[in-house]
């Protein structure tokens, strides 16, 4: 578990708008909201708050840990430099970079893919990748089948909190409505779910935590939301789609409450 720290995005209490930059004292520019800050501002009318993906660090990410080592393997059996040609420090100096590499390729991949689904939601301007561009007809026909349009979406929206705010992918909150978008190297064959050749299933507690923090957050929470993880390929057009039951959703949005009281009191 991760103590409250400077990680994620931070959030006007009042409006729910980001306050991600803040002026620096010499007037020379613009400086990342800080921990310090959050705690500078507390009590006052300019008050912030974190986001709820800052709060959901709190726990711990199994796949991601797994992720990363596997990078990290990766990197070490594929350097160019052998183990033998310079000093260890050097070396791991080397295959750290070259992971890191790797991660940051596939992490600008999902980038793209998302602001180009925010796009469509907000101008309705189809992406010029065709897999993307597949990928949000895709998405457009889900969102139908939940009786939801195009114009009906507000994307990247926030939301006010006394206690925490975040952006939502994909939010209907007058039908009780949040999908988040997810990016990852999956396929689907003969409607089967794979990775690297191995069935898995898109079906993160972690997701569904995320979910339960924004309709918290928004007060749908105990409305019986329809909360959905839409998982967007990055390696073709691929897209797949889990709406989270009920009881999911209650049972992660207990911890999700937890995760507020415990960031808070780390303090």
């Amino acid at each position: 578990m991760s103590l409250a720290s400077e990680s994620g995005h931070w959030y006007y209490a009042k409006t729910g708008e980001p306050c991600y930059e803040m002026p620096k004292k010499d007037g020379s520019g613009m400086r990342k909201t800080t921990l310090r800050d959050f705690k500078k501002l507390s009590g006052t009318d300019e008050a912030i708050v974190p986001s709820v993906t800052g709060i959901c660090k709190m726990l711990r990410n199994y796949g991601i840990d797994v992720y990363k080592e596997n990078q990290l393997l990766e990197a070490c059996y594929t350097s160019p430099v052998r183990r033998d040609d310079i000093p260890f420090d050097e070396w791991k100096i080397q295959v750290k970079k070259d992971a890191e590499e790797h991660a940051k390729v596939a992490r600008e991949k999902g980038t793209l893919k998302h602001a180009d689904i925010e796009k469509y939601f907000l101008d309705e301007v189809l992406s010029p990748d065709i897999d993307t561009y597949n990928q949000i007809v895709k998405i457009a026909e889900i969102l139908d089948g939940y009786g939801i349009k195009a114009e009906d979406i507000e994307p990247e929206k926030s939301f006010p909190h006394p206690e925490f705010s975040g952006k939502m992918d994909l939010a209907c909150i007058p039908k009780k409505f949040i999908a988040d978008i997810k990016t990852t190297d999956f396929t689907i064959k003969d409607g089967v779910v794979t990775k690297k050749n191995k069935k898995v299933t898109l079906d993160y507690p972690e997701h569904c935590i995320q979910l339960a923090g924004y309709a918290q957050g928004t007060g749908i929470y105990k409305s019986n939301p329809t909360l959905v993880n839409i998982y967007v390929s990055t390696l073709d057009d691929s897209v797949y789609v889990h709406e989270w039951e009920h009881v999911d959703i209650y049972r992660y949005g207990l911890v999700f409450q937890n995760l507020v009281e415990i960031w808070y009191a780390m303090l």
